[in-house]
């Protein structure tokens, strides 16, 4: 038992044999009004509450919350795609936990909580290429039914005045108002040795008084294609890609003490799909890639007091289970749908959640999800 344990176990049998002595001597009183039996009543609750909380509080609360965010983190990690019978749509199952799936009045319910109680509002930013930019697009059709996104829907309306502003890098990104959110998408293509424009942004962010809520970074084709060009091979590719994420790694823990990071991994590609632009690319050309930044982040988290940079493994498994995206490379609208929905689950677990709709697999049971 711990030393804290110890004291609180001292404490509480010191209040308990306080209160047997003063009941034992009370019996003997004369006379007994019923204002003295009322303040009686009043002593005897308050040392039972007292007694228990001292007793339980410090280890049993901890553990509970620390089990509630170790499973939210399975968002993140491996699961399987089920087919929901109900509407005919595939669902996301995380390891022994559901997905909550949210409406756009939950989401943005969601968002407005989190304001509320955190006194500013939530500020998300991707940062990478036309896929990380999908994923900015899926937040803002999960929390305005507004969908800008082409590449993945052909039937989504582009206002190019609207998303002309939507891609103007401005500091915080476009405020939502009906959402209480600010989103933002820095494009970056290529990862820079720690001293080009991306380091730089990093940097940025970790110095500026405003900084995101939660910061999202993925980002690697633009680079396979660009070795492909120079005919280096994949695995010196690979190599050169980990050495560059190595001297990225130390400025994206920085920031991880301050906001939470997640690496998007490089999606699966559809090989049919590809167009001449793109035919260099395969599934396991990506893995190759991927894995060189897994291995440094898993290496990164054995060791304590390092901040922790989240790397999204069940986005790589979404994308190549559904792998529905319309020209093979980038996501297709269920693969978003599911990742914002992963994202929006994670970023509402510290505020409650009273939910009109629960898209679940199984149950509706609140202690079945990942975030509870």
């Amino acid at each position: 038992m711990s030393e804290a344990n110890e004291s609180s176990s001292h404490d509480a049998d010191s209040k308990q044999s306080f209160l047997v002595n003063f009941l034992s001597n009370w019996k003997n009183a004369s006379q007994v009004t019923n204002t003295t039996r009322i303040a009686l009543f009043i002593v005897v609750g308050f040392f039972f509450i007292t007694t228990y909380a001292t007793m339980t509080y410090p280890d049993q609360i901890y553990q509970m919350a620390m089990a509630s965010a170790n499973k939210c983190s399975r968002l993140f990690e491996p699961g399987s795609l089920k087919w929901n019978y109900s509407d005919g749509t595939f669902i996301w199952k995380p390891r022994n936990c559901a997905l909550r799936y949210r409406s756009i009045n939950e989401s943005v319910a969601c968002m407005k909580e989190l304001t509320r109680t955190t006194h500013e509002a939530p500020y998300i930013l991707f940062i990478g290429d036309s896929r990380a930019r999908q994923l900015r697009e899926g937040l803002i059709l999960a929390l305005t039914g507004q969908d800008y996104d082409a590449v993945a829907n052909r039937q989504a309306r582009v206002d190019p005045a609207f998303h002309k502003a939507l891609n103007n890098y401005a500091e915080v990104g476009t405020y939502f108002e009906t959402a209480a959110s600010h989103l933002r998408f820095q494009w970056a293509s290529f990862l820079d040795h720690g001293k080009g424009s991306l380091s730089q942004l990093i940097r940025k962010l970790t110095e500026a008084e405003f900084k995101p809520s939660l910061v999202v970074v993925g980002l690697g084709a633009w680079q396979i294609r660009q070795y492909y060009y120079v005919n280096t091979t994949h695995k010196d590719g690979a190599k050169e890609y980990g050495e560059q994420f190595g001297k990225l790694l130390p400025l994206l823990q920085k920031l991880a003490t301050f906001t939470n990071v997640i690496w998007l991994p490089q999606a699966a590609v559809h090989e049919q799909l590809l167009d001449d632009k793109h035919d260099m690319f395969t599934s396991k050309i990506m893995m190759m890639y991927n894995k060189k930044v897994r291995d440094q982040l898993e290496l990164a988290r054995s060791s304590k007091g390092t901040p922790t940079i989240t790397y999204w493994q069940s986005a790589w498994e979404a994308s190549l289970k559904i792998n529905d995206g319309l020209d093979g490379v980038h996501y297709g609208y269920n693969t978003k749908h599911i990742l914002i929905q992963m994202l929006v689950d994670w970023m509402c677990r510290p505020v409650s959640r009273n939910l009109e709709h629960v898209h679940d697999l199984q149950s509706s049971r609140s202690s079945d999800y990942c975030c509870y």
